[in-house]
């Protein structure tokens, strides 16, 4: 079994809880199905791997088994996360623990005064590694040097890009450069969580909002999620 405790959680500046896992478990592999802020996520233990079956471990969230679990909680609201990738999670869960399973424990009150508690952070993502592109001139350059193999490949060149004394044409057409164009965005992230936890001798509870927004790097792919976290434990 592997574990994550709030406190190893608490400081990453991430908007889901599967960000805050991937790297951090062994034996626990998080992929995401795109780059986009708030894409599908995949869980996979000891690396089991299937294009027929489903392959999602079992979630249990405060000892209740959830589907997806991942997708509605925040970080913040985490007290643990701990992961049964052997035999012990198909003795206790049977054969629906055959991928894993992970138990998340999120955050309780206490026996005091109601607390008032905050969490945010602000961050900016941009394109770590932006690739050099070609002119048009450039371009059609290459093409030209590419198609001198074959007649055909010349002839080809020539109905679309005119012959080699006037390409000089394309040195004053304007650049458009489309990776900047797509993915040159400034993205601000920021995440606010406020909560309120408390109780007496019998009933301790915690109630949590949490605002995630994140702009995105590529054009259009902003994402923006608002979370209600409430946990009640009463005994006699």
């Amino acid at each position: 079994m592997v574990s994550l405790s709030s406190k190893q959680l608490k400081d990453i500046p991430v908007n889901s809880l599967a960000e805050a896992l991937t790297g951090r478990m062994a034996g626990v592999q998080v992929t995401t199905s795109e780059g986009a802020p708030g894409a599908e996520v995949q869980i996979k233990i000891r690396g089991n791997g299937s294009i027929t079956q489903d392959i999602a471990p079992l979630y249990i969230i405060d000892g209740v088994q959830v589907e997806g679990g991942l997708a509605g909680l925040s970080p913040q609201d985490i007290e643990s996360v701990d992961v049964l990738k052997d035999a012990s999670a198909t003795s206790i869960y049977g054969a629906r623990g055959a991928n894993g399973v992970v138990i998340i424990t999120t955050k309780g009150g206490k026996e005091a005064k109601p607390v008032i508690s905050y969490n945010g952070f602000v961050g900016l993502k941009q394109l770590a590694n932006r690739l050099e592109v070609l002119s048009p001139y450039e371009f059609v350059v290459s093409q030209y040097e590419r198609s001198r193999g074959t007649t055909e490949a010349q002839t080809s060149f020539a109905r679309i890009y005119g012959n080699w004394d006037s390409l000089g044409v394309y040195r004053d057409i304007p650049a458009i450069d489309w990776q900047k164009e797509t993915f040159g965005n400034d993205a601000w992230m920021q995440t606010h969580n406020v909560g309120v936890a408390g109780g007496n001798k019998t009933t301790q509870y915690n109630l949590s909002l949490t605002s995630n927004n994140e702009d995105g790097v590529m054009l259009n792919s902003g994402y923006d999620r608002k979370l209600i976290n409430f946990r009640m434990d009463t005994h006699a």
